[in-house]
């Protein structure tokens, strides 16, 4: 299958680029001097050269603390350029992926968010995203919302890498807010399903690994795993964090939806295991 990766460069999108590569595809991943999502003669010129069958959208401003103080950056990056993409993708119709997020929900809920769930955002960053997801249903046909949480992976900056790194850089206590509930994702683990996805019925699904924590407990984990001082590990709550954003309390993905037509993807602490390897 002819691929066009946007945003295959970062955390999720390397392993998608290089577990597809390794499946037979052939990816194309262009950076942005190479296709300005902002650029609509930049994107056309992309897309005519590659032909895709399928776009795998991962490109976007990720930065949710930052994303308070640039609300139109993210608004530019992940909600106004899906126009132009859009735009370019109607004149040849191939399938096309986007990753979204579990901030989309205001986490008042206390069991697991569907995908009909009603979204209501706390921050920029999560309204940014949404409003992808509201220009790409309203536009397109052959589309899938991946909505995912917590990620962490090998190529870039994610929450076990930082914790592990300041349990080994410093002696004093690392504080972790211990009163947000999410699923972590392993980047390898939601790359490796996305041919799987192509089978199922064009629309938004959940899909994390198994399970559920807080950070602290992800945080002790981590440092259980790499048999660090549990003990310079401590919690707090999100109203004493210096978080600018406002993050969900409770922001757990049901995945029944996804589990019916390909099944469950393993638990987060065996990928927590496996990410700890290369460390």
């Amino acid at each position: 299958m002819n691929v066009l990766l946007v945003g295959g460069f970062g955390l999720l999108g390397t392993d998608v680029f290089n577990i597809l590569t390794n499946k037979g595809h052939n990816v194309t991943r262009l950076r942005r001097s190479e296709m300005d999502l902002n650029n609509i003669a930049s994107i056309r010129e992309a897309v005519k050269k590659v032909n895709p069958d399928w776009v795998i959208h991962a490109a976007g401003y990720t930065n949710v603390e930052l994303a308070e103080d640039e609300p139109l950056k993210a608004y530019n990056i992940n909600s106004f350029s899906m126009y132009n993409l859009l735009k370019v993708l109607q004149e040849r119709k191939p399938k096309l992926t986007f990753f979204s997020t579990d901030y989309v929900f205001d986490g008042v809920q206390t069991i697991p968010y569907h995908e009909g769930d009603m979204a209501n955002p706390l921050n920029v960053y999560g309204m940014s995203k949404l409003l992808a997801e509201d220009i790409l249903r309203a536009n397109y046909e052959d589309y899938y919302i991946i909505r995912t949480s917590w990620l962490f992976g090998r190529w870039g900056k994610c929450f076990p890498r930082t914790i592990y790194n300041k349990l080994v850089s410093q002696s004093e206590a690392v504080y972790v807010v211990s009163d947000q509930i999410g699923c972590p994702t392993y980047t390898v683990d939601l790359a490796n399903i996305l041919t799987e996805l192509l089978d199922c019925p064009f629309g938004t699904y959940h899909i994390t690994n198994s399970g559920t924590t807080t950070w602290y407990d992800l945080a002790k984990l981590v440092a259980k795993e790499k048999k660090l001082n549990l003990n310079n590990v401590k919690s707090i709550i999100s109203n004493g964090s210096p978080s600018r954003a406002v993050r969900p309390k409770y922001s757990v993905l049901d995945n029944s939806k996804w589990n019916h037509y390909h099944g469950p993807l393993k638990h987060f602490d065996e990928a927590i295991h496996e990410f700890l390897k290369f460390i």
